[in-house]
């Protein structure tokens, strides 16, 4: 495989699921919504940053009915030179705060979708914590069986939530605004909302950090990312920036000198046209990887199987463990036993014995587990193995 970041990405697989507790963080930005279910009869989609920049950029520059050419190539000259942030501020200051709020609500169908595929991989894996830039509930409406993570939309439920939290950096449907958009609101934010840049702060210092759904110039990740390098320099965990980054030489040496390192999904879907796209394809990848490289837990232990990760139709392999798990052979033999039975029976045997936890005397819970496991086979192997030589005997009880 072709893929330069791999090391990177083994290093966070490493990090998400360290026991008990792990030491990987994710922002979720905008390009993570663009992958909601819209409801039945919905045509409407969710915006980018640009979109909705060139909603109020229309507003305050209306275009008229006798344009000349000319003057409607100025004026989208004029948006594509533009600073979304700066675009915002203009908005606000010639309509308001409160309509600067009600075009975001407005632009944004949050009600009208469901969450996709994608926030369901997200939050099945064990994040330390949740961050988003969104407005939108999808990740609050994700259900997860077994998993719950609590929304944080104001500071002051930082010291009432427990991990792991969704937080809502920058407002949230339906009501908790400021919605966070224009210059004013970015430059006054470290003041204003201390809770929540000192929240993602210490997440950094312990945790491995994933930007997901934010490409190299979306406002919040050079906000986050300009606020980290102020405070932190570069005492902080790794940032990882992930996506489709289809990065230079050039662009990979400014996000390194921001203190970020991207993982670049391109080379792995080169020359590869999944039906859902490459940007949620990649994605989709990137989270089924994390899930694959779930290592096995050993409090579960004599159970040692691991569910499978499916790969969709025209994605390549996963970056899994590479670890192989024997065939479980049940509580008894099904038929008089072969070779080819014996042989997996030994193979498990020998598996679960080298994944001992290393407890000292097991509980009896697990005793009484493993005994119900195997006093079954113990007879059939014994007589199975009658005419072996003694060694190859002790070899079906004691291999390790």
């Amino acid at each position: 495989m072709d893929f330069p970041d791999l090391p990177h990405l083994r290093h966070l697989q490493e990090n998400l699921w360290q026991w008990p507790k792990s030491r990987a963080a994710v922002m979720v930005g905008a390009g993570l919504s663009l992958n909601a279910e819209p409801l039945p009869g919905v045509h409407a989609h969710f915006p980018t940053w640009w979109d909705l920049a060139h909603a109020m950029f229309r507003e305050l520059h209306p275009p008229q009915s006798d344009d000349a050419p000319a003057q409607v190539q100025a004026r989208e000259e004029r948006f594509n030179r533009a600073n979304p942030l700066r675009i915002a501020s203009e908005y606000e200051a010639a309509f308001g705060r409160r309509k600067l709020d009600l075009l975001i609500c407005t632009q944004i169908p949050d009600s009208e979708h469901q969450p996709g595929k994608l926030h369901q991989l997200l939050l099945q894996l064990p994040w330390a914590d949740v961050f988003t830039t969104n407005y939108d509930t999808l990740l609050e409406r994700t259900e997860i069986p077994g998993r719950t993570y609590q929304p944080v939309t104001t500071p002051s439920e930082l010291t009432t939530a427990f991990a792991p939290r969704i937080v809502k950096l920058n407002g949230s449907f339906p009501s908790q605004t400021p919605f966070i958009i224009s210059e004013e609101d970015y430059r006054t934010y470290p003041r204003r909302f201390a809770p929540f840049v000192n929240s993602v702060q210490q997440s950094l210092l312990e945790n491995s950090f994933v930007l997901i759904g934010f490409s190299g110039d979306d406002p919040n990740f050079l906000a986050w990312t300009g606020w980290i390098r102020d405070e932190l320099g570069g005492n902080h965990a790794p940032i990882y920036l992930v996506g489709p980054l289809s990065l230079d030489d050039a662009e990979r040496s400014l996000l390194a000198h921001r203190g970020v390192t991207p993982i670049d999904l391109s080379p792995i879907f080169a020359g590869i046209r999944p039906p859902n796209g490459v940007h949620a394809a990649s994605i989709e990848w990137f989270l089924n990887s994390l899930s694959a490289a779930r290592p096995l837990r050993p409090e579960k232990w004599p159970d040692l199987d691991r569910d499978s990760v499916s790969v969709p139709d025209r994605h390549p392999p996963l970056v899994d463990l590479g670890l192989f798990v024997p065939e479980s052979v049940g509580r008894a033999p099904r038929a008089p036993l072969s070779m080819a039975t014996v042989a997996k029976v030994v193979e498990r045997w020998q598996f679960e014995r080298q994944n001992y936890p290393g407890w000292l005397v097991a509980a009896e819970q697990k005793r009484t587990e493993l005994w119900d496991e195997t006093k079954m086979w113990i007879e059939p192997l014994t007589n199975f193995a009658t005419d072996w030589p003694a060694v190859d005997r002790i070899l079906i009880v004691s291999r390790d």
